[in-house]
């Protein structure tokens, strides 16, 4: 018979409830979400008014593939600022949001949890080393982790509201995969 460590993990550290790891679940899904929406709007922006082959859009997309979220956002802001000078100071409120959500998205993703002091909530530490040594807790519960999914996906379509109010041409990739219906219905 096989032991299973994550069994045995998952006993010892029961303040992490299902319900827990399902929404820390919806934060990487959504992020993961983010970034490729992201890299389909620069691609776009890049290649705006439209791409007018093929090609155009592949060679951005080859170029801005593997970039971190806040360089495809720098190289947006670029293009905002040479495609649509007078809204640069609108996209930056809107990175700085990004920004702040981005710092929350690392503190969950990368973290150790551990129990919180709020009821149903879990406690990740962040420790900083940088001039000083420092703890920074927070405390997340399972309605507040989905919380940070649901703002993850609402700064999504923020970035591509503001895209297309310039007329820049996006069609949404889906937010969630299809489910084929089922021929026994």
């Amino acid at each position: 018979m096989t032991s299973d460590p994550y069994a045995k993990f998952k006993a010892r550290h029961d303040w992490v409830t299902p319900k827990h790891r399902e929404a820390i679940g919806a934060v990487i899904e959504a992020w993961a979400f983010f970034e490729s929406a992201l890299l389909y709007d620069l691609c776009m922006l890049a290649t705006r008014p439209e791409p007018t082959q093929h090609t155009d859009l592949s060679t951005a997309l080859v170029l801005a593939t593997g970039m971190k979220p806040h360089t495809m956002l720098g190289m947006m802001r670029t293009l905002v600022g040479v495609l649509f000078p007078k809204d640069v100071e609108e996209f930056d409120k809107l990175r700085l949001k990004i920004k702040r959500l981005s710092d929350t998205r690392d503190i969950i993703a990368h973290a150790r949890w551990i129990k919180g002091e709020r009821p149903n909530s879990i406690r990740t530490m962040v420790i900083k080393s940088v001039n000083e040594l420092k703890a920074d807790p927070h405390d997340f519960t399972p309605d507040e982790l989905n919380d940070v999914a649901v703002r993850i996906i609402g700064r999504a379509l923020d970035v591509k509201v503001f895209l297309q109010s310039r007329g820049v041409k996006l069609e949404a990739p889906p937010i969630a995969p299809r489910v084929a219906e089922s021929d026994s219905e």
